[in-house]
């Protein structure tokens, strides 16, 4: 069965009995999910998370493609085939299906936009990896800026809190100029966050 990938909104209240958890495992029964990522504060419910399921069928994916709480992300080909993350490319991926992943990922502030069509679909999901490590040490701090505001158009003091927190925990954050944008200042810190899966995403 192919592997599928989803952002999934949040459910649950934060507790032990009723952890945060991804919508899709109250949708169909039997789908083996791994979360991927968390696209959210930590101390926040709001949000979503990035999900892949590795087995899914088509029957169960057309089922959580068409629950309002789940968005699929289209890493696949024209006839709507699953694409393998260890094989393909984002080129061998439509171009209006990258469109859409795009502007998916924009909206969830992963920003993916110097990205080559040579490049491995795997790197897309390193960068939402990354990007949850980002927001998983900022927390309530994170950016939550457009993605092409300037990072000099961000108040002083909330700089000075962000950069405090990155550089306790080793972030360069000297790379980071006013006349970035904050897609830029992301791309610049993603790079230096370890990916969480390692050789498996990069």
């Amino acid at each position: 069965m192919p592997e599928r990938f989803y952002l999934a909104d949040v459910i649950g209240s934060g507790t032990l009995a009723d952890p945060w958890r991804p919508a899709v495992d109250t949708i169909v029964a039997g789908v083996v999910w791994r979360t991927l990522a968390e696209l959210r504060a930590v101390d926040a419910s709001g949000g979503r998370i990035a999900v892949w399921c590795p087995d899914v069928s088509d029957a169960n994916h057309a089922t959580l493609a068409a629950d309002v709480r789940v968005t699929v992300v289209p890493f696949e080909n024209a006839q709507g085939d699953a694409l393998s993350i260890a094989t393909a490319t984002i080129g061998d991926v439509p171009a209006a299906k990258r469109a859409a992943i795009a502007t998916r990922l924009d909206v969830a502030h992963v920003p993916t936009d110097d990205l080559a069509l040579a490049d491995p679909l795997r790197k897309v999901l390193a960068r939402v990896v990354r990007r949850s490590i980002l927001r998983r040490i900022l927390g309530a701090d994170d950016f939550s800026e457009g993605l092409d505001t300037l990072v000099s158009a961000v108040a002083g003091p909330r700089r000075n809190t962000v950069a405090a927190i990155l550089a306790a925990k080793g972030f360069d954050t000297s790379v980071i100029i006013g006349s970035d944008t904050i897609r830029q200042a992301l791309r610049k810190l993603m790079a230096q966050a370890l990916p969480l899966l390692a050789n498996r995403w990069e």
